[in-house]
């Protein structure tokens, strides 16, 4: 239950956060990429101009050359980041960094949107918005206790940080998404997680205009960013008194506890995942863009008259654009029209 309303919120949400002529797009997106969630996320970096098809190609060679190992790196008993401490309870390295640095490598690789720093990005439904929030909200609550993988102290103490206010508000409006923490801290340390991560990936995300990277919808600067500011911050507020609940054999903490290795291991874990995931984007979309039928970029004209119209053929709604000429045309009746304006 808890996923269906998870699945479901993300979708509304980030399709209502794109223009119109894309929300449809990036509603299909989201529910193709689900079975991993990092993938989907380094997607939507480049709304409104990535086929379909080349997507889908670009999302399984990812998923399972990027993704995979990352995941048993992490997770896996015989991980090897494992094996070194490394915190990171529901993915801030695995899920956010992965998909962060592999958002960016999209966003430079395959290019800025024909009208960037011309025609402003605006959210097309914020009803859309408000309502994917309130899913989310409620679906994230049994995927961060979930994550436990029983009935718990531990799943008690993640459903309780959910639903540290400060901390779950700014995080949800689109800030920072610092999952590593939340079954290593004690709740009051989740506000700091929260102000911090809404200042930086605020600012992280304005830097990136600045460079003129277009990421569409700000991956790099918030799941990128926040994940591995969560990692860092994790290593510094981990107690022992919160990651010994519920677990047999060896745990760690942070500096907190005066663990001054853990901060080292967190920020080695966001090297490596980065890197590798880095790596391997590159090589994924220099391949695939040397064959036509492969090439992740939409043609200028598909682009033009959006990606809901020339790889979903339909639309979230009959809207109309205004020509020159003070009439209005539907968004496939004139492509002149919407090369003018």
């Amino acid at each position: 239950r808890h996923s269906f309303y998870h699945d479901s919120g993300l979708g509304l949400f980030y399709s209502g956060l794109t223009d119109k002529k894309n929300s449809m797009t990036m509603m299909q997106i989201v529910m193709i990429n689900f079975a991993v969630i990092a993938i989907q996320w380094a997607c939507l970096a480049t709304a409104g101009r990535m086929k379909m098809f080349p997507t889908m190609v670009f999302v399984f060679c990812w998923s399972t050359v990027v993704y995979d190992p990352v995941v048993y790196w992490v997770w896996s008993s015989n991980g090897w980041l494992h094996n070194m401490s490394v915190l990171d309870y529901a993915g801030g390295s695995v899920v956010h960094v992965s998909a962060g640095v592999a958002a960016l490598v999209l966003a430079i690789k395959v290019g800025k949107r024909q009208d960037f720093d011309q025609v402003p990005l605006v959210n097309h439904s914020p009803p859309w918005i408000y309502i994917g929030t309130a899913l989310l909200w409620f679906g994230w609550m049994g995927f961060n206790a979930g994550s436990a993988s029983s009935a718990n102290e531990r799943a008690v103490s993640a459903r309780g940080l959910k639903f540290s206010s400060i901390a779950s508000v700014l995080e949800r409006l689109r800030t920072g998404y610092d999952y590593p923490w939340i079954r290593f801290v004690q709740p009051g340390f989740g506000i700091i997680y929260g102000l911090l991560a809404g200042v930086v990936c605020f600012y992280a995300a304005r830097y990136l205009k600045k460079c003129r990277i277009d990421d569409t919808l700000d991956v790099t600067g918030v799941h990128g960013v926040g994940g591995a500011l969560g990692m860092i911050l994790t290593g510094i507020f981990a107690q022992y008194r919160v990651t010994s609940l519920d677990v047999s054999g060896v745990v760690t903490a942070g500096w907190v506890d005066q663990i001054w290795k853990q901060v080292p291991v967190q920020l080695a874990a966001i090297g490596a995942v980065g890197i590798w995931s880095a790596t391997w984007s590159v090589i994924f979309i220099s391949v695939m863009n040397q064959f036509p039928s492969l090439r992740l970029r939409a043609s200028p004209e598909a682009e033009l008259r959006g990606l809901d119209d020339a790889e979903v053929g339909e639309w979230s709604s009959m809207y109309l654009l205004q020509s020159e000429e003070g009439g209005t045309v539907h968004p496939t009746h004139d492509l002149e029209s919407l090369k003018s304006e």
